[in-house]
């Protein structure tokens, strides 16, 4: 039997997870950058959408 899809805490959803694609896009998406761009974002500055964001120059 399967489990019912669980709904990502509000932890999860402040994070940006690049390790999936559709992650990806939609962080994309809403920030209108590239996959590139998104990951050295990260890469500088971790994984909290706030502070990935305020690297990208899209407030907070």
């Amino acid at each position: 039997m399967d489990a019912p899809p669980r709904k990502p805490t509000s932890w999860e959803r402040a994070q940006v997870d690049i390790s999936k694609a559709p992650e990806i896009v939609g962080w994309c998406n809403k920030w209108k950058v590239t996959p590139e761009r998104l990951k050295a974002a990260v890469a500088e500055v971790g994984t909290s959408a706030v502070d990935v964001a305020r690297a990208l120059g899209k407030g907070g």
